[in-house]
């Protein structure tokens, strides 16, 4: 039975289709958010001095907007919000909840699930390849969203390389290896891991060295696990074994192999948290905090809040920071610096056996089996993480026959099939792997899932214009309408919008100080850099805003000995009113958050169909969007040669 991956008659009249439909949604998104820039491109520490609320949003629409109940403002940028409050014989009135009411309607429109371009997995790779019932994940020092992403990804990859023949995997931004190790451990798949900083190719190596120490372990922990699970469902009547079981199987953060839900990219309705919205007119530094933690969706937000927190201050400091880490990494992995494969430094991974990091990279040690079935022992070769600058004509081939040879086990480096991999490959980097896809003719296939949309370079900006180098626009088609969206506007596309909504938490009110102190800085005619950064960390730091206030000057270099304590605080009161407006205008922003992150995807996808290359391209979400908020990936596949 052929594979759905395998070219059939009228592939190339269904890519034309895709283009034409892709084209049409990214020129209708351009045409609605044209309008919208200006709102779109607004910064928080902005909105009092610049006047944000009286000059974006309409004089109707304000009223409206502060009428809202937290409630409401929290449905608002998914048009849920139900305008209760807002039955009201005042005709200005009835304008503005009107037009409010167009507002979220014609956003959601565009809305990636509402477009009709995402298809699913199982139509892309075939029902019951992928996202398999009861899959374990080596979650080592992996938080929840983590284990949540590599389970799904690492199962997708393979099957893509099944059906494309690819060889080995090329994993771009690969960090600290947590989806590297994954493929080679548990599916036995060759992966050449490509990252910027050789700290945290060290930190991967390392990381597999533990693996290597603990797999029996780990093996015999699947092996009771698996045996429990048997026994439950052998007395799922009475019921009495299936708690026992739950009680024993770990669950929390903490646990070396964690079991993902089948259904856990699915339906989030049943999440039902508690309300823990910030209270109107309380001060940034009284709670309410606006960040909302990694949690499994089949328990309560809170609760996981609360549980994630503990465990977090029981974990030692690299594994609280394995996800910046991993976005530090791969935010600095597409570097314009070209560096020669002879004389990059190349990392070698760990092994059990404790070679060092100077061991030869083409010394691969005899794999140590282990006894008991379940996961692949220790796999060692498998996985070699490399320190690289990734540049979209770079020669992988170069890097495998220096560094990483053995991996192609089937046929020559110059005959190797490669298979392109990136999760969560952060601004211009997620670019640079499709562009490398591209042009490496030994690349049969891809799976790339991206973020950080705030760090790309676009072309058409007001600072650049047709700059070929860019990252955004990509297609054709957006190239010749010139789209351009400001770096503001790429942020806001980064929001975790279904992660906010989930929280219950309003967002925008802890941007208030940071508001207050550009207008003092104002005020005082003092000079500063155009870009302001390191200000959120005093927040917390503070009891009252004069604290922060002082705290910030002194940071900035500015004369602290001008702020009079009077005059900070009666800034403060005259000012207290614009944390609501702030609040509310944020939602307002929020709800275009989603219809710029389809824009930017939809670029990307349409730039793979233009390629002669590509034999089809799909878009499909992968993960669940409150878990892991930048969750769609792009999966595309080479012609035969």
């Amino acid at each position: 039975m052929e594979e759905p991956y395998v070219a059939c008659a009228g592939s190339d009249a269904s890519s034309t289709l895709k283009q034409k439909r892709l084209e049409q949604l990214i020129g209708d998104i351009w045409a609605f958010l044209e309008e919208y820039l200006t709102l779109l491109n607004t910064h928080g520490a902005e909105f009092i001095s610049a006047g944000h609320w009286e000059k974006l949003v309409p004089v109707s629409v304000r009223p409206v907007l502060l009428s809202l109940s937290d409630e409401e403002l929290c449905d608002l940028p998914l048009g849920k919000a139900e305008f209760k409050n807002c039955t009201t014989s005042n005709e200005e009135f009835k304008t503005g909840v009107q037009w409010l009411k167009s507002f979220i309607q014609a956003a959601l429109q565009f809305h990636m699930e509402n477009t009709n371009t995402l298809q699913s997995i199982d139509t892309v790779l075939g029902e019951g390849k992928v996202l398999s019932e009861g899959r374990e994940v080596v979650s080592e020092a992996m938080c929840q969203k983590k284990v949540h992403e590599v389970g799904l990804m690492s199962e997708v990859v393979v099957a893509m390389c099944s059906a494309c023949s690819a060889d080995l995997v090329i994993d771009i931004g690969s960090g600290k290896g947590y989806l590297s190790c994954e493929l080679a451990r548990q599916h036995h798949m060759p992966v050449l891991g490509l990252d910027s900083r050789e700290g945290n190719t060290h930190s991967a190596a390392s990381r597999d060295s533990r693996l290597s120490k603990r797999w029996a372990g780990l093996t015999r922990r699947q092996q009771r696990q698996q045996e429990m699970k048997k026994k439950s469902s052998q007395n799922s009547s009475s019921g009495t074994q299936k708690t026992l079981c739950e009680k024993e199987r770990p669950s929390n953060c903490d646990s070396s192999v964690s079991k993902l839900v089948h259904n856990s990219r699915g339906n989030t309705d049943d999440v039902k948290p508690k309300s823990t919205t910030l209270e109107r007119g309380q001060s940034p530094s009284s709670g309410g905090s606006s960040g909302v933690c990694d949690h499994p969706l089949t328990q309560d937000i809170e609760e996981q809040i609360k549980m994630c927190t503990l465990n977090q201050k029981e974990k030692n400091v690299s594994e609280s920071t394995v996800d910046s880490s991993d976005n530090d990494i791969k935010r600095h992995g597409n570097r314009n610096n070209k560096v020669d494969a002879e004389t990059t430094c190349f990392s070698p991974v760990l092994d059990s056996d404790g070679l060092g990091d100077g061991e030869a990279p083409s010394s691969v040690p005899e794999v140590v089996q282990q006894n008991g079935s379940g996961p692949s022992s220790s796999n060692k070769g498998l996985y070699v993480p490399v320190t690289m600058y990734v540049q979209p004509d770079m020669n992988v081939r170069n890097i495998l026959a220096s560094t990483a040879a053995h991996l192609c086990r089937d046929r020559p480096v110059s005959d190797a099939r490669l298979l392109v991999a990136g999760l969560h490959t952060c601004g211009s980097l997620a670019v640079t792997s499709l562009q490398l896809f591209i042009q490496d003719p030994g690349a049969v296939g891809l799976c790339s899932v991206g973020c950080c949309y705030h760090l790309m370079e676009e072309g058409f900006s007001q600072d650049t214009c047709g700059d070929v180098d860019s990252h955004f626009p990509l297609s054709q088609y957006a190239k010749r309408k010139q789209i351009h969206l400001g770096r503001n506007a790429r942020n806001v596309a980064s929001q975790a919008v279904h992660r906010i909504h989930a929280s219950r938490q309003l967002q925008g009110g802890d941007f208030f100080w940071r508001a207050l102190l550009e207008v003092l800085i104002h005020d005082l005619e003092l000079s500063v850099p155009e870009r302001i950064v390191g200000m959120r960390g005093l927040v917390k730091r503070s009891k009252c805003f004069y604290e922060y206030a002082v705290a910030a000057f002194k940071k900035l270099g500015l004369p602290s000995e001008k702020l009079l304590q009077g005059d900070v605080e009666a800034l403060e009161h005259c000012c207290a009113g614009d944390q609501l407006k702030m609040t509310t205008f944020f939602q307002l922003k929020l709800a275009l958050a989603p219809v710029v992150e389809t824009l930017i995807l939809a670029d990307r996808y349409l730039y793979l169909l233009e390629q002669d290359c590509v034999a089809d391209a799909h878009l499909v979400q992968l993960f669940d969007p409150v878990t892991s908020p930048r969750c769609c990936a792009l999966i595309a596949r080479k012609k035969s040669l």
